[in-house]
Order: C-alpha cells, then sequence, then structure tokens
C-alpha cells in the first residue's frame, strides 16, 4: 500500500538530499518502525511551493508499535 508525506521546506532545507532524509525519517516515524522505509518518489508542487514523498507502507500490522514487536 502506497502512502503519501507532505514536506514544506524551510530555510534549512538546501536540496533535494535533505528532503529525502526528512521523508524517510518521517516514514519511519509514522509507521512506528525502525526498518528502512522506501522513498519511491518525491514530486514538487511549485504552486503550494511544498513536496510530496511517496513511500511503501512496511509490513508492521497497523497499530503494532516497534516496543511491542520487540518482545
Amino acid at each position: 500500500m502506497l502512502r503519501s508525506l507532505v514536506i514544506v521546506p524551510n530555510e534549512r532545507t538546501k536540496d533535494l538530499a535533505d528532503i529525502l532524509q526528512i521523508a524517510k525519517s518521517q516514514a519511519k516515524r509514522k509507521e512506528h518502525t525502525d526498518a528502512n522505509t522506501p522513498i519511491l518518489s518525491i514530486l514538487f508542487d511549485p504552486v503550494t511551493k511544498v513536496y510530496v514523498a511517496i513511500y511503501e507502507r512496511c509490513s508492521n500490522p497497523q497499530g503494532v508499535r516497534k516496543e511491542q514487536n520487540e518482545t
């Protein structure tokens, strides 16, 4: 299943590598996992001046947090 994140750049966001790092970090946080979450695409919307990152949902069951998986 595909999911998306909206990233609003600020003055510290210098290039696409920064956007990719933010997307990976936020996807991990959103999915409650430490596993690598693949970012499939990063799109820029010039009208709203935001980036949209598309990623694939990890295999964790919905609602299961990483702390519960470790036991």
